[in-house]
């Protein structure tokens, strides 16, 4: 029965909320793409909460079936694995992303992030030093990569990662902390106080130029 109330609710939120509706169905969407247990889940939603006839699941099947040739869904799909921790499922998606577009810096760049999840340093590197090489400017996937290098103890090579975080985005409160970190793991412990007193209490940043 809670079962059924909750169809009930889903269903008639779904009639008045067209946006709600619409977050719902991309969610069924996506599942329909994983297991069996995750397409008997999409299917219950599209059948049952959003009144989706068989004929209109069976188009929507055949068009995520297309979906399967573009590189930015394989992508979206490994974010949301991402997210939940489950770093080999991540990975698998990334590299399908990727093995049908290899100059995707997204996905380089999240697969970065999954293979430094998995304590795969050296990998997770590559795939950061392959995501700036297609975008320079991503100040995300340098932080990223400085944070790996700190991982490993390379804290000068994530400060000059972090360096150019700060030259691309130089209010990024988190990239002044993480710098500082590193320069005292280095023993330079007024440099790191500079570092740290580049923001207030409120995270505001301030006084910049002693950092950069």
């Amino acid at each position: 029965m809670a079962l059924i109330r909750h169809d009930d609710y889903v269903r008639d939120r779904a009639a008045c909320d067209p946006e709600f509706a619409r977050l719902r169905r991309q969610t069924a969407s996506d599942l329909l793409d994983g297991n069996d247990e995750d397409r008997s889940i999409a299917i219950h939603i599209l059948r049952d909460q959003l009144d989706l006839s068989e004929d209109e699941i069976q188009a929507l099947q055949f068009a995520r079936a297309n979906a399967l040739r573009d590189a930015a869904y394989f992508v979206r799909f490994g974010d949301y694995r991402l997210d939940a921790c489950d770093y080999a499922d991540a990975i698998a998606y990334y590299d399908r992303a990727i093995a049908l577009a290899p100059d995707d810096a997204d996905a380089y760049h999240s697969r970065g992030i999954a293979k430094d999840g998995q304590g795969d340093y050296a990998g997770a590197i590559a795939d950061f030093d392959r995501a700036i090489a297609l975008a320079p400017d991503d100040a995300d996937a340098y932080h990223n990569r400085g944070v790996t290098k700190a991982e490993q103890g390379d804290y000068a090579g994530a400060i000059v990662d972090y360096d150019r975080v700060i030259a691309l985005d130089p209010d990024n409160v988190a990239v002044y902390d993480d710098r500082a970190v590193a320069k005292a793991a280095q023993g330079d412990h007024a440099g790191a106080i500079a570092d740290y007193g580049t923001y207030d209490d409120s995270g505001s940043l301030e006084h910049k130029e002693t950092t950069v």
